[in-house]
């Protein structure tokens, strides 16, 4: 270890540098999709915690599995766990350390969607296709009020909204809409 330094404070220095991976995902203005075909466990089911939709196959499967390893938590779980599924079910998932089908883990909402193997690549390119269509300034305020709003009153939340919407309302993306509801076409946003 460097001079004045204990392998605890190196240890704890690795831990926060492996932090910002899920930080890097949950602060990112566009949506993450995490494409699961396998095994999601550990700091791996963290990471995928901190996407916006898990999209998985109906092969895969999930487990909180630290426990079973003789450590607690990291990589952001103890924060996204309790958020995706309810306190409960986390206590559940972490205490007991379950290896969770893919029925399983969609039926809690630990994942957005569950599809055949075969499926997984077009379900992930349709969900990618349907985002892209999106307003990528409005999706990027919504995405960080959601995940801000366990944290905001109900009078924080409705200024950040307002604060939102005045800034969509000044976008060419909000006139687009406008027209292409007139025209009866789809809108085709510029996040701008």
């Amino acid at each position: 270890a460097a001079s004045g330094s204990s392998p605890q404070d190196n240890g704890l220095q690795r831990m926060r540098r492996i932090g910002r991976a899920p930080t890097a995902i949950l602060e990112a203005p566009q949506p993450i999709i995490a494409r699961i075909d396998g095994v999601a466990v550990g700091a791996g089911l963290s990471l995928a915690l901190a996407c916006d939709f898990l999209v998985a196959s109906d092969r895969s499967r999930f487990s909180a599995i630290f426990a079973r390893r003789g450590l607690s938590l990291d990589c952001g779980m103890s924060w996204l766990l309790p958020r995706a599924i309810g306190l409960p079910q986390a206590k559940r998932m972490v205490m007991l350390t379950e290896l969770l089908d893919a029925a399983t883990a969609h039926d809690i909402g630990l994942v957005s969607e569950v599809v055949a193997q075969a499926e997984l690549d077009g379900a992930v390119d349709a969900l990618v296709t349907q985002l892209l269509a999106g307003p990528p300034l409005a999706l990027g305020m919504s995405k960080r009020m959601l995940n801000n709003g366990f944290e905001s009153s109900l009078a924080m939340a409705l200024e950040a909204e307002g604060v939102a919407q005045n800034v969509n309302l000044s976008t060419r993306d909000v006139a687009e809409a406008a027209a292409a509801f007139a025209q009866r076409r789809p809108a085709s946003f510029q996040g701008r």
